[in-house]
């Protein structure tokens, strides 16, 4: 190897190639006084040839494409969907549009012959014909002339309307003209590729147009052809290709463009799915959008005007004519562009009929936020109006596989971009990382909580307008979303708090009957199980998120023996308590934050293990549904306070010392002190025994009250609830069947109350006879009854009920079976 890397410096040091056929004879094997190549008989080896010479001129060719392969190519990869084919259609009217209103202004001769059309005259019409299957797309715009016509449409990837803004960027520069105008601000094309989109769904496109003080022209092409035609089109022919609306064979300035479908996308000339693309794309374009479709005669409607009778139609159909029916233009995009117009302009009644028409949503939104602000650096400017829905949107099956579209839509400059999407549910993933190769997306929470729109015309648009998902621009201005979004939830969260306040101080309750609900308690009533997602998720907006989420707890929760209907009540929002209201009152050296999880509010206010805290004075935050406790165990602390489980064998004496007057009364029947401590390690060693396989150990514990025992989990183990641990069982049963990893047994330990009158009696016939068969039996039956307090199921239920069945029988004195 090293001898081989050796020729190849000699041979790049000399100039030679390796083997040519002049060395060949003479092999070069080494050198001589290090600078002179020799043979492998010790001569000098002969110089190599001298480079051939350079040619005293180069040739440039052109690059040549066909042209047939390439257009193909140009389309089907830069649009995923067919549909938008009428999006890049309208926007290039609407970018038409706006150069005539900047030309009326700038010099009324340029249009119409000295009288500049009024911008309620600009439109957009769109006229389909299912026999024929043709759809029409004009404009009452600038029209293009001959030169522009092949300039533009002559080569591919050249736009028009980027060169018009640059050219009106320089005369305003050099000061020869004002400021652009809105109109000019407002124009979307920049790629020159829009226009060929029709060849997505077309096997041939003409082109109807006319320019101030020019002929009409028709540009014609087919979907295969390597060329275009250019010619001056007769009136008749207008009318008979573009409908017999069009006004180009009247004189009019604009253009026409007419698309015949190919025979699979027959479907585009349907009246129903055309309005239904332009109200999901092109909604908000700055330009009035209607649709040549039948109507019914109205009675304010003048007999030949207003709207007018198509007589080749009414031949081809006789019964359209004899219901009454008439053609008009029908508008598509009523609209208004809400967001772009200061928050305080708009009306309520505004707001509403425009989340009707915007959302699939039947009732009022619980809240707007309305906002214009900077993104980034500053360098993207944002317009959002973005609702809060009445109703939390369910996930879609396979929400865990991938992101998926949600309910904000993304514009720029009034055309639609993109549905935002929703981060995927998949651990790890963070969607929102300034990553240009990953999908932005928002977060989860968010995304079932939200509809409306954003525009940020500053956005780094590419051909492909799909490709701005993988944007760090958008990355950005998704984060600016979710901080306006989260700084409106902690308003109308203070507001409720303080709602909340005046309530207790004026019934002194804090469970007033006839509570007004606040606009915070609908919200949380709707979306608080969005918010606590997004504290298992959203790792960057966690601790704001603990700061909005709410919950039961032993101050606020009806008793456990309270009546079953005022047990099942739903709490508000503001009869809960917040992570920091609980912190802000929590007892002088309480340690901890401590929570308790269970099916229903009245089944955890039942747990023996909430009297481990509750008897020292404690308050326990009470979890009733499985997203509480998922929600908590991602977070180790709040405000420098650990989170911890009563039901925890984590709680040890630190934790459940008693403060002052705080110190537990002794149950009814409790034996106070009068605990033999022999006994009751005899008791807990025999119960061990008896329970091997189902608890790591028996301890015996002076901290329950009432009740003679309690499950608690290992300090080692994951320590779920019963309905916490359903459900992952559950999942993994699922995630098992794929291969996933399995829910690994839980750890727990039975703690006897050393005091109960139970205890005390099993303890004594523990020490005075060793392996007694009443202890083995009712350590059964004491942890059955834990098991069922904690609110898990019996891994024997037939055995625990003949159990339960023999002491019955023993304790009327007749004789059990087995007994």
């Amino acid at each position: 190897m090293a001898r081989a890397r050796a020729l190849i410096a000699l041979t790049l040091l000399v100039g030679a190639p390796l083997a040519t056929p002049s060395s060949r004879p003479s092999r070069l094997i080494g050198m001589r006084g290090g600078v002179e190549p020799v043979t492998a008989d010790g001569a000098h080896a002969p110089p190599p040839p001298p480079p051939p010479p350079l040619p005293a001129a180069r040739e440039t060719f052109a690059f040549r494409a066909e042209m047939t392969q390439l257009m193909s190519l140009l389309v089907q990869s830069l649009y995923s969907d067919k549909d938008v084919f009428l999006r890049e259609l309208i926007s290039n009217a609407a970018d038409a549009i706006g150069k005539a209103r900047a030309a009326a202004h700038a010099d009324a001769a340029a249009v119409d012959g000295g009288a500049p059309r009024a911008d309620d005259q600009h439109e957009i019409r769109l006229r389909a014909d299912p026999v024929a299957r043709t759809l029409t797309v004009e404009d009452t715009g600038v029209g293009m002339s001959r030169d522009e016509l092949i300039g533009f449409l002559g080569t591919v990837a050249r736009s028009g309307t980027k060169e018009y803004m640059r050219t009106t960027a320089d005369a305003t520069a050099a000061g020869a003209r004002a400021e652009p105008l809105g109109a000019e601000r407002g124009l979307i094309g920049q790629f020159g590729v829009g226009f060929y989109a029709a060849f997505l769904v077309a096997q041939r496109v003409a082109l109807f147009t006319r320019a101030a003080g020019g002929p009409l022209l028709v540009w014609e092409s087919g979907a295969g052809d390597t060329s275009f035609t250019l010619r001056e089109p007769t009136a008749a022919e207008v009318r008979a290709r573009a409908g017999d609306t069009c006004r180009l064979a009247d004189g009019a300035i604009g253009s026409a463009v007419v698309l015949e479908l190919r025979a699979a996308e027959a479907g585009y000339a349907d009246e129903a799915r055309l309005a239904q693309l332009v109200r999901m794309h092109s909604a908000f374009v700055d330009a009035p959008i209607r649709l040549w479709a039948r109507r019914r005669r109205l009675p304010s409607d003048p007999p030949a005007a207003g709207a007018r009778r198509d007589d080749a139609d009414a031949d081809a159909d006789a019964d359209a004519g004899a219901d009454g029916s008439v053609w008009d233009w029908r508008p598509l995009n009523a609209l208004s562009p809400l967001w772009l117009r200061e928050p305080n302009a708009v009306a309520p009644a505004e707001y509403d009929a425009f989340y009707a028409a915007l959302c699939d949503d039947d009732r009022p939104p619980l809240a707007r936020v309305h906002f214009e602000a900077r993104a980034g650096a500053g360098e993207l400017r944002a317009r959002a109006l973005l609702f809060v829905r009445s109703r939390a949107r369910r996930a879609p099956a396979g929400a865990f596989d991938g992101a998926r579209a949600c309910g904000l839509r993304l514009y720029v400059r009034r055309v639609l971009v993109c549905d935002l999407l929703a981060q995927p549910r998949a651990a790890g993933v963070d969607a929102r990382a300034d990553d240009d190769g990953a999908r932005a997306a928002l977060p989860n929470w968010a995304a079932r909580m939200l509809n409306g729109v954003v525009q940020c015309d500053e956005l780094p648009l590419h051909a492909s307008r799909e490709t701005v998902q993988r944007t760090r621009a958008l990355s950005q201005l998704l984060r600016l979303l979710v901080a306006r979004l989260l700084s409106h939830l902690e308003t109308m969260a203070a507001e409720n708090t303080m709602a909340a306040e005046n309530t207790m101080a004026a019934e002194n309750t804090m469970a007033a009957e006839g509570a007004e609900r606040t606009p915070f308690d609908a919200l949380y009533a709707a979306h608080g199980d969005a918010l606590k997602l997004g504290v298992t998720e959203d790792e960057g907006s966690r601790e704001r998120l603990l700061g909005l989420i709410r919950f039961a707890s032993t101050a606020n929760a009806p008793p456990a023996d309270a009546d079953a209907a005022d047990a099942a009540a739903p709490l508000l929002a503001s009869q809960m308590v917040s992570l920091d209201a609980y912190v802000g009152r929590m007892a002088a050296g309480q340690p901890a934050i401590y929570y308790l999880a269970g099916e229903s509010l009245r089944a955890v206010r039942a747990m023996p293990a909430l009297e481990r805290v509750t008897s020292r004075g404690y308050e326990v935050l009470l979890l009733a549904e499985p997203i509480d406790e998922y929600a908590l165990a991602a977070v180790r602390a709040y405000r420098g306070k650990p989170l911890l489980s009563a039901a925890s064998e984590e709680l040890d004496d630190e934790h459940g010392r008693a403060s002052g007057a705080a110190a537990a009364l002794p149950a009814p029947g409790d034996v106070g002190d009068d605990v033999d401590a022999v006994a009751s390690a005899e008791l807990c060693s025999q119960m061990a025994a008896a329970l091997a396989g189902r608890v790591d150990r028996v301890v015996a514990s002076a901290r329950l009250v009432a009740s003679p025992c309690a499950l608690v989990n290992a300090a080692s183990g994951h320590g779920w609830s019963a309905g916490m641990e359903r459900l992952l069982r559950a999942h993994a049963e699922r995630a098992a069947a794929d291969g996933g990893p399995s829910v690994p047994p839980a750890r727990r330990s039975l703690e006897l109350n050393v005091r109960h009158p139970i205890v005390h009696e099993l303890g004594r016939r523990a020490r005075e006879r060793a392996a007694d068969p009443s202890v083995r039996e009712h350590a059964q039956l004491l942890y059955g009854t834990a098991l069922l307090d904690a609110g898990f199921g019996l891994e024997d239920p037939s055995d625990f009920t003949r159990r339960v069945h023999a002491v019955a029988a023993r304790g009327l004195g007749l004789c059990a079976e087995g007994g």
